[in-house]
Parts: structure tokens; C-alpha cells; sequence
């Protein structure tokens, strides 16, 4: 029953969140034809007042960092594993970049600013959304799979600790990406979110000690 609770909480955490961060967005300026507003420009400026320790600049650095992962992870994201070598040589080559994606998903404040790619020719097409670079989501989206099949083979070794701590990692960092006007960072970031919360309740059905497991979680939550 405690676990069921506490996977609620966890849910009404995430959407009050959310909400949050859709009721913080200001309006935007007005489109004019005769004075073009540059939108990329605003939504960098105006998301970003504030921040003062911005967790993106964290998140870049375990970008950088990252090894992606070349073909299908196959089964490893779907319970404990022991028999994947690559996917485990992956891992360790990987352990650098999820360490560091692991303390940004801790930090409070988080904007990633808006890549601007230069328009060639007519000068009426510069800083348009439709050419705003969103590098950040394809290596985050696989941060986050590296860190629940971390999570999982740990369980397997008899560590019940680790994926805990890296889906509450991955769920916070889908809150992160959240905080964002751009419709497709916000649908990855729902994305990202389902993938920590399926992690939590497979550990709750893995566990002989759900209770305890559901009381670690609203402890990593707070």
C-alpha cells in the first residue's frame, strides 16, 4: 500500500512541477511584421533571468562527454541483467558523463538555451524557431536509458540502491527539460519521466521490502 503511495506522490510531484513551470512562462512579444521579433533571442533571455547556477551547463558537459550507444540495448532497460558484455563495456566507458548527468539532475535551477543556426541568404530568415538546434535531446534521452541499465544491473549484483537513485535522477532531469516553451523538448521530457517512473515500479515489483524501497524514493524526492 506504502508503495502505491508513494508512486502517487512521485506523479503529483512531477505534474505540480510542471504546472509551475507553464504558469512562469511569460508571454511572448507579439509577431511584427514591420520590426521582427527575434523569438530565439527572447526565450533565451527571458527563461534564463534568474539563473544563477544553471544545471544545462552540467548536462553539456556530460554531453561532451558521452559515448552513444550503437545498436538495439535489447532487454537491459526492462530488468536485471548479467549477460550484455557490450552494453556493459558501454557503461564503464560511460560511468564519467552519467556521474555528472547525475549531479545536474540534483540541481534546482535548469534553462537550456536555444542553439540559433545562421540563416544563409535571405536576412528575414535569421533566429526563426523553425532553425533552432536542439542537440541536447538525443544524447540526454540516452543518458537516461544508460542510467536505468545501470540501474538494473546493479540490482542484479544485489545492489538495490542504484536504480533507485538513477530513476529519481532521470525523472528530475525530465523535469528539467520541462522547463522550456518548445513543444518537442516537452514531449521528450514526458518521455523521459515514463522512463524513470517505469524503473520505479518494476523495482517495487522486484522488491521483497517494498515498503522500504517506496520510503527511499520520497527521501531521493525531497
Amino acid at each position: 500500500m506504502l508503495a502505491c503511495r508513494c508512486l502517487a506522490l512521485c506523479c503529483v510531484f512531477a505534474l505540480s512541477s510542471v504546472a509551475a513551470v507553464a504558469a512562469d512562462i511569460p508571454k511572448p512579444p507579439r509577431p511584427d511584421s514591420a520590426n521582427p521579433v527575434n523569438y530565439v533571442e527572447w526565450i533565451n533571455r527571458t527563461m534564463g533571468a534568474g539563473v544563477k547556477e544553471n544545471a544545462a551547463r552540467v548536462y553539456r558537459d556530460a554531453y561532451e562527454e558521452f559515448e552513444p550507444y550503437e545498436g538495439d540495448l535489447g532487454e537491459v532497460l526492462d530488468g536485471p541483467w548479467s549477460d550484455n558484455p557490450k552494453v556493459a563495456e558501454w557503461l564503464a566507458i560511460n560511468r564519467g558523463a552519467m556521474k555528472e548527468f547525475g549531479q545536474a539532475a540534483k540541481m534546482r535551477e535548469c534553462v537550456f538555451p536555444l542553439d540559433d543556426e545562421a540563416s544563409k541568404g535571405d536576412p528575414r530568415l535569421n533566429s526563426m524557431l523553425t532553425s533552432v538546434l536542439l542537440p541536447n535531446l538525443q544524447p540526454h534521452r540516452q543518458l537516461c536509458k544508460a542510467l536505468i541499465a545501470e540501474g538494473y544491473q546493479a540490482w542484479q549484483k544485489g545492489d538495490r540502491k542504484t536504480l533507485i537513485t538513477n530513476a529519481v535522477a532521470v525523472i528530475r532531469s525530465g523535469q528539467h527539460l520541462d522547463n522550456t516553451p518548445i513543444l518537442i523538448q516537452r514531449l521528450v521530457a514526458v518521455n523521459v519521466q515514463v522512463t524513470g517512473y517505469a524503473a520505479l515500479r518494476e523495482a517495487m515489483k522486484l522488491s521483497d521490502k517494498p515498503d522500504t524501497l517506496a520510503r527511499e524514493v520520497l527521501v531521493q524526492l525531497r
